[in-house]
C-alpha cells in the first residue's frame, strides 16, 4: 500500500503518469511541458515517472551562468549519470553532457523551476533552443519542462512561435483534483461532511495532504489550519502566493472574492481600488499563479453577458474569508474566537463548493460531455439562478439551482425556477428548457418535467466511474 501522504499527493494523477510513461518508452526526442499552481502535484508526479527510468533532476539554484552551471553540474554528479572528470564551465558544457548521456541508453531529463531560469538568464534559453535543435530526432532523450503556469511572462525569447516552448510535443496543466477525485481519501465521511471537508481543504494535493480522515472536520481545522506551528496557516501568506509584491493591495481583492464570484464594479466598490488596477492584478494572478477563475454573468438584458471573477480553489477562498481577517486574533493566540467564527459561517461558505460540485455532476451526468453548452449565472437586481447552460447548436437551455439548506426542498421551489427562466431573453421562444434542482436535504415533493437530485444520487454518480 502507498504511503499515506503519497495516496494524498497522487490522487488523480494516474493518467498523466502512464500518459508521460509511454511517451518516453517510444523512443526518440520529445520535449513536454508540465505546469500547473503551487501544491498541484507536479513534483510528485515526475518523482514518481522518474522512479520508472533512468533518469536526470535538474532545478536551478543560485544566480548568473556560473551559479545555475555549479547548481546542476553538482546534481548530475549525485546522480550518477555524469562520467565527465572536470567541471563543466558553462551552459554548453551541461548541455553537452546530457547530449552523450542519452546517444546510447534512454534518459529522462526533468528541469524544474524551469521559468526561474528563464528569467535569470536569456542565454540558456538561447543555448537550450540551439542545442535541442542539434539532436537527432533519435536521440533518446525526454525533456520536461516544469513550470508553475502555462502562460510564460519571462522573456521574448521563450514566448516566440519559434521557442522550445512553443514547439514543444505535449502540454500536460495540472489543476486542481475535481470533487470526485478526492472522494476515495472521503469514503468514511457522509456525504454532507465530505462536501464540507472540500470546501475548506479544497482540491490541491498540497491542502489535501493535511487534512486528517481520524479527526473530525472541527479538530482538523484547530490542528492543521488555526495552528501557528501548522502548514496550512502560512501556506497562503507564504507558499500560494510566493514573490508576491503588492501583497496588501491583492489579499484585499482576494478577501472580497472569498465573499462571492464578484465583477471589476463589485471589487472596486467593496475595496475602493480602480477598476484598471483591479483588472491588471487579476491578470497577474490568473496567469502567474492560476488562483483566479473567470466565469460569465449573464443579465435579464439582451445586451449579452459580463465577467464574474472567482477564487478558483476552495481552500484559498476559505483562508482569504476566514483566516485573513482573523489573523490578529490568531497572533494573539485566540484561535477559540475564530473558530467560532467559522462555525456560525461555514455553511454559507460550503454552499459555493457545493454548488461547484453539482456542475460536475451536470456536465458529465446529466447534460453529457457529447454536448459542449457554455456555463452562467444568471441574476438581476432581485434573484438569481445558480447555474445557465445554453447549447447554441441544439439550442438547449438548462436552469439549475442547487440548495445547501438544512431543510427539504418544497414544490414552489420549480414554479420560481421556471418563472426566473423566462426573464432571461437568449432565444426566448425558441429554446428548449430543461429544469434541474440540486437539494442537500432533498425534495418533499415529486416532479414529472424537472430532474430532482438529491445528496446520495449526486455522492454515487460522483464515486464512480461514468460509463460511456
Amino acid at each position: 500500500m502507498l504511503p499515506f501522504h503519497v495516496i494524498y499527493m497522487f490522487l488523480g494523477r494516474l493518467q498523466e503518469l502512464d500518459h508521460l510513461k509511454k511517451l518516453h518508452i517510444k523512443g526518440g526526442k520529445k520535449l513536454i511541458t508540465l505546469s500547473g499552481p503551487v501544491g498541484s502535484g507536479k513534483t510528485e508526479l515526475v518523482n514518481q515517472l522518474m522512479s520508472t527510468c533512468r533518469s536526470l533532476y535538474l532545478i536551478p539554484s543560485g544566480y548568473s551562468e556560473r551559479g545555475i552551471v555549479k547548481s546542476f553540474w553538482s546534481q548530475i554528479v549525485s546522480s550518477g549519470i555524469g562520467k565527465v572528470s572536470s567541471a563543466p564551465s558553462s551552459y554548453a558544457d551541461i548541455l553537452g553532457i546530457i547530449r552523450d548521456e542519452s546517444v546510447v541508453q534512454s534518459l529522462l531529463l526533468v528541469i524544474d523551476s524551469f521559468q526561474e531560469i528563464a528569467a535569470e538568464s536569456r542565454k540558456f534559453i538561447s543555448e537550450f533552443n540551439s542545442w535541442w535543435d542539434s539532436l537527432p530526432l533519435s536521440q533518446n532523450l525526454t525533456v520536461i519542462l516544469v513550470m508553475s503556469n502555462p502562460v510564460i511572462p519571462g522573456p521574448s525569447d521563450l514566448r516566440s512561435p519559434k521557442s522550445i516552448y512553443s514547439r514543444a510535443a505535449e502540454r500536460i496543466v495540472l489543476g486542481d483534483l475535481s470533487y470526485a477525485d478526492t472522494l476515495p481519501l472521503l469514503s468514511g465521511l457522509t456525504s454532507e461532511e465530505a462536501i464540507t471537508v472540500s470546501s475548506v481543504f479544497g482540491g490541491s494535493p498540497q491542502t489535501l495532504v493535511h487534512f486528517n480522515p481520524r479527526l473530525n472536520l472541527e479538530k482538523n481545522i484547530e490542528d492543521n489550519i488555526l495552528s501557528k506551528s501548522s502548514y496550512l496557516y502560512n501556506y497562503a501568506k507564504y507558499t500560494l502566493l510566493s514573490g508576491l509584491k503588492e501583497r496588501h493591495k491583492i489579499f484585499d481583492i482576494l478577501q472580497s472574492l472569498a465573499y462571492g464570484s464578484k465583477t471589476l464594479e463589485d471589487l472596486s466598490v467593496d475595496t475602493g481600488i480602480a477598476k484598471r488596477e483591479i483588472q491588471s492584478e487579476l491578470r497577474m494572478l490568473e496567469s502567474r499563479y492560476a488562483i483566479i477563475q473567470k466565469t460569465s454573468l449573464l443579465t435579464d438584458k439582451a445586451a449579452g453577458n459580463r465577467t464574474l471573477f472567482s477564487i478558483k480553489d476552495h481552500f484559498a477562498r476559505f483562508w482569504f474569508a476566514f483566516m485573513r481577517p482573523n489573523l490578529a486574533l490568531l497572533e494573539l493566540d485566540r484561535p477559540k474566537e475564530v473558530e467560532n467564527a467559522i462555525r456560525i459561517d461555514l455553511d454559507r461558505h460550503t454552499a459555493r463548493t457545493f454548488t461547484d460540485i453539482c456542475l460536475q455532476h451536470l456536465r458529465e451526468y446529466v447534460i453529457g460531455s457529447e454536448q459542449q453548452p457554455l456555463y452562467y449565472t444568471w441574476k438581476n437586481d432581485s434573484s438569481k439562478i445558480d447555474i445557465v447552460a445554453v447549447d447554441r447548436e441544439t439550442l438547449d437551455a438548462y436552469f439549475v439551482d442547487t440548495y445547501w439548506r438544512r431543510e427539504p426542498v418544497l414544490s414552489d421551489s420549480v414554479e420560481s425556477l421556471k418563472a426566473r427562466s423566462k426573464e432571461i431573453p437568449w432565444m426566448r421562444g425558441k429554446r428548449k428548457d430543461h429544469y434541474v434542482i440540486y437539494s442537500r436535504m432533498g425534495f418533499r415533493f415529486e416532479s414529472h418535467d424537472t430532474r430532482l437530485i438529491n445528496m446520495s444520487t449526486l455522492q454515487r454518480d460522483l464515486s464512480s466511474p461514468k460509463q460511456n
